[in-house]
Formats: C-alpha cells, structure tokens, sequence
C-alpha cells in the first residue's frame, strides 16, 4: 500500500491527493494508483482474439421459454452484430449501435416466439446485450473480477460507465419501440406483471441477486423465474407471494 498522501488518477476526473485512508475511501470507485491502469481500455482496439466471444452468455441466459431453437437464433443475431462492429470497431459510438442493434435482434427473436414482454425488454434483455458487449469486446471497460476502477456490478461483469452519460437511456426508444407491437395482454396477465414487479422491487431494495431471493423463497432459479414472468405454477407463486406478504409485514412501522 502507498503511504499517504498518494496521488488517484480516475477515468474523466483530475487527478487528487488523498491525505488518510478515510479520503481514500470516500473519493469512490474508479479511481487508481496510476493513469496506467487504464491503458489497456483506451486506444486503438487490438485485433480481435479468440477469447472475445459475442455468444457466450446465451446459452445461460435464464429467461422461461427461450427454447434451444429460440437460444440459437439469438445466437445468429449477436453474431451479426458482432461482424458488423469488427468491420470499424474505433468509430466513435460503434459500440453503442452494436449493442443496440443487437437488442433490436433479441426482441425480434422472441416478438415472433410469442414469449416477448415488457419486462423482457425493460430488464433481461438489456443485461444480456452489456454481457454480450463485454464479452465480445464491444465494450472494454469491464472485468469479471472486482476491481477499483470497475466501480459498477453488471450481469456477470464489473464495469466502468462514464457518469455523463444517461445510460438508462441506452434502450429507451427501442423498448418503446417494440413495447407498442406486443399483443394485446389478457386481463388476468396484470397478476403476473404485478407480482414480477414486486419481485424486482424486492429484489433491488434488499440488494440481491434474483437467485438469491429464489433461495430466500424455497424455490429453485428456474421455477423463480418462471413465477416471476407469470408461467410458473401456482405453488411457486403462492410461496412468493407469502414471501413479499412477510417482507411487508417486517418492514411495516410500529
């Protein structure tokens, strides 16, 4: 460890000196010992190696419904994506329209699947394209490990997102897009959109991870998800909705 004050070098911030360990800590993430930390993420991209791999996540990707077929065919669009980036992947913003072009194949795979809805598009489908980015090396601000420059948990990943982009923006007019040409739900659907979204609220205010609320619940992954999306069985969706009844119960002031 540097003994104090040593100099942090960030992302997009000058440079500071921290004088105690408590400075050091509340400067945040991102920051480093050196600017040549970030060395290997900026610059003309190298060629592509053969670790990069656009497909990799989507054999895994746990989302009911999506059949072998349907996992191959997606495969066939982030492939497409992939081979368009290479072809001038330093071009300003070419990350970003590969990942965006890649998120118009998915919808469409799963829109003619008849398993597309609203959370897909709000949710698993914008986590796998930032899994597919880093993966492929569409996007190089990333690592599977933590680290202090990787300031920020995504997918399988810990990346750095420049602050001065609106990020939750990335999809947004895609997933309007797409969100307009689903088909009309059935009434009874709004119970399983409603118990989705307080899953995922869930979720986000106790900061887990869906399998781990699963594990909370009794239930495996794969039932979780499938009570989440409104195809699971009616045991798995009486037990979360006990679960979140006794959340509410907990959190309800005295």
């Amino acid at each position: 460890m540097q003994p104090y004050p040593p100099v942090r070098y960030h992302w997009t911030k000058q440079a500071v000196v921290v004088n105690n360990a408590d400075e050091d800590s509340a400067v945040g993430g991102g920051w480093a010992d050196s600017p040549a930390a970030f060395d290997a993420y900026r610059g003309p991209r190298q060629a592509r190696t053969a670790q990069q791999n656009a497909i990799r996540w989507v054999d895994d990707w746990p989302v009911p419904g999506v059949t072998a077929d349907l996992r191959q065919r997606i495969k066939i669009e982030f492939l497409r994506a992939d081979a368009e980036y290479w072809k001038s992947p330093d071009t300003p913003g070419a990350h970003l329209t590969t990942m965006r072009q890649a998120f118009e194949g998915v919808a469409m795979v799963l829109l003619v699947a008849g398993v597309l809805t609203e959370s897909l598009l709000r949710n698993e489908i914008p986590e796998l394209v930032w899994d597919s980015a880093i993966a492929a090396g569409w996007w190089r601000s990333a690592s599977e490990t933590p680290q202090r420059i990787f300031s920020e948990r995504l997918g399988h990943y810990w990346v750095w997102r420049d602050e001065r982009t609106d990020w939750q923006r990335l999809f947004h007019d895609e997933t309007e897009l797409w969100r307009v040409r689903l088909p009309a739900v059935p009434a009874q659907a709004g119970v399983a959109a409603d118990l989705g979204a307080r899953l995922e609220a869930a979720a986000e205010s106790a900061m887990i991870s869906h399998t781990e609320q699963a594990a909370r619940i009794g239930i495996g992954r794969s039932t979780y998800f499938e009570a989440k999306s409104g195809r699971g069985g009616k045991r798995a969706r009486r037990r979360a909705e006990e679960y979140l009844r006794s959340l509410e119960t907990t959190h309800k002031p005295d």
